[in-house]
């Protein structure tokens, strides 16, 4: 395991906009960071779907780039954009 010269604890958190259980960690573990008292340092990371093929309408509504950056979660329906 790397050595880390300021002590703190790094982590990454890999996530889609639409994952309600994302989300709802988030919500939660945000009273856990506050006490940790910067002794850790929290990254996260949002992850796109392409669909450059995709309905005209899927894509103007989930997509940003012509479908290059989908968001919408195929397993999630209720959140969109």
């Amino acid at each position: 395991m790397p050595y880390n010269a300021d002590d703190k604890v790094n982590y990454d958190f890999w996530y889609t906009s639409s994952s309600d259980r994302a989300l709802t960690f988030l919500e939660d573990f945000h009273v856990m960071e506050d006490n940790l008292h910067g002794l850790a340092n929290f990254t996260p990371h949002f992850v796109f779907w392409e669909c450059p093929d995709c309905d005209s309408s899927y894509v103007s509504s989930d997509c940003f780039g012509g479908g290059k950056y989908c968001a919408l979660e195929p397993g999630n329906k209720s959140i969109k954009g």
